[in-house]
């Protein structure tokens, strides 16, 4: 053999070394390679508070499961990040990056209902798992084939409830103002379905694209305040719903103010005195509830983050312990086996109970919050006590 000695030498070390860090890398994971979970979740563009809070809930979630043993008997849960931007095209992108070159076992997203429908049709054809934290259009419901899955529950159930509260308070006429989109969308048209019958009417509907200006909202409060409408429904997410209430200070429109459980309970602080009166639903889960399960994560949430979680950080938590579960479950982690243990997986998250039906939805009935003099007013159920709340 010719050539430099010193050469080989430093390449066989280089091996050696090599072969090293391997194996101790497969010791760390119990002796077995990672498994991979992608997560499509936005960090940019218009759903990225959302994504925010979803990220530090799996995070927290990842963490735990590590210090726990992993999964699959010790394996270690990889979960890579990718930012959508919001945009369903660069999340279909993604997905394809994931899927195809880093042979994810599953995928987690998206975070709004329009990335998830975008994505719908390929991990269908590809037969890999799709579990949504919070995407919730009842589009989904028959749009997201049999390898989507969400935690989070569909408008179906929240759109009929804020039309039941409306109607129950005595509203007979409302006015919808919605974002184009799947959600926006999906939702009003839910309400709208839910709240119309002979006797009680959608007066007017506003549908607006891209985020509202408080010219556009000036111009939609003109109209609603021309229809006169006793209740005024807000399909938007919570930066254009802050919009549409300072436009409606200034419109002067005297109508009670409806949202949806895009509203987080920081509406108080971005809003102002413009929040007061808004009405809108949360999840049937409390996180000040005193449950030892929730206090736990809430205590943990805190500790890392140094504030206090919400609902979607819950449901990102959820989002990670579920795929886990069902990974655990599994033999080999192949990407059908993952839906299959889904199916029949019954979880109780901090969420509440996670059992998918045939369309990989979850039933939850939700609460409703009002904002009165600053401060949230909770209620279990529509009660008569709310309508001096929700009254000019």
């Amino acid at each position: 053999m010719t050539g430099n000695p010193n050469r080989v030498s430093r390449l066989a070390i280089v091996a050696i070394v090599g072969l090293a860090v391997a194996a101790a890398l497969l010791a760390a994971c119990g002796g077995r390679p990672p498994v991979l979970v992608g997560a499509i979740i936005s960090e940019t563009g218009n759903t990225a508070e959302y994504g925010k809070q979803i990220k530090r809930g799996m995070d927290l979630a990842v963490e735990e499961i590590a210090a726990s043993g992993g999964v699959m008997g010790g394996r270690k849960l990889e979960v890579f990040y990718a930012d959508d931007a919001s945009d369903p095209k660069k999340a279909l992108e993604i997905a394809k990056d994931l899927v195809e070159k880093k042979q994810a076992r599953a995928l987690i997203g998206g975070v709004s209902s329009g990335v998830a429908l975008g994505l719908t049709g390929y991990v269908n054809g590809k037969g890999i798992v799709l579990l949504s934290p919070s995407a919730s259009s009842p589009e989904l419901t028959y749009a997201g084939g049999e390898f989507f899955f969400r935690v989070y529950p569909s408008d179906l159930v929240e759109g009929q409830a804020m039309a039941d509260m409306a109607r129950k308070l005595g509203f007979q006429k409302a006015a919808i103002v919605a974002t184009k989109g799947a959600f926006g969308q999906g939702i009003a048209d839910v309400f709208q379905g839910h709240f119309e019958s002979p006797n009680d009417k959608v007066v007017l509907r506003e549908d607006y694209e891209g985020q509202l200006t408080p010219e556009m909202a000036d111009a939609i409060m003109l109209q609603i305040k021309a229809a006169d409408p006793e209740v005024v429904y807000l399909a938007a997410y919570d930066f254009d719903v802050v919009t549409l209430l300072e436009a409606m200070g200034r419109a002067g429109v005297n109508a009670a103010r409806f949202a949806t459980s895009a509203i987080k309970s920081e509406i108080v602080d971005m809003a102002g005195a413009a929040a007061d009166r808004l009405a809108f639903p949360h999840p049937s889960f409390d996180l000040d509830s005193g449950d030892e399960t929730i206090s736990r994560f809430v205590a943990a949430y805190k500790k890392k983050y140094g504030q206090d979680p919400n609902g979607f950080a819950a449901y990102g938590y959820d989002a990670v312990r579920v795929i886990a579960a069902a990974l655990t479950r599994t033999k080999i982690a192949s990407p059908g086996e993952v839906a299959d243990q889904l199916r029949e997986l019954s979880y109780t998250g901090i969420t509440g109970p996670i059992d998918f039906d045939s369309h990989g939805d979850v039933q939850s009935t939700p609460h409703y919050s009002i904002v009165s003099k600053g401060k949230l007013e909770h209620f279990d159920r529509v009660d008569s006590a709310m309508l001096p709340m929700v009254l000019p």
